[in-house]
């Protein structure tokens, strides 16, 4: 928790304090990470659902981020 708070103060004093206190969201990876057994899934299509989820998720977000601001000049350069 202390390390995970070390990287809220600096997001939060280097970026933006509510970008930065979102960053508490890895706390929720915890519960998946302590019942891993380090087996691999059976399912094989998992692979692919996660290559499209990335860029699916990542899309939608761009897409949001237009219609809230509408500025993509923010997001080139």
């Amino acid at each position: 928790m202390a390390f995970i708070s070390m990287y809220v103060i600096v997001w939060c004093i280097t970026i933006d304090v509510v970008y930065g206190l979102l960053q508490y969201g890895i706390i929720i990876v915890w519960p998946f990470m302590y019942f891993y057994n380090g087996t691999r899934g059976k399912w094989k299509g998992m692979k692919w659902f996660f290559y499209l989820f990335y860029v699916g998720h990542l899309a939608v977000f761009g897409i949001i981020r237009l219609l809230l601001y509408g500025n993509i000049s923010t997001i080139i350069g």
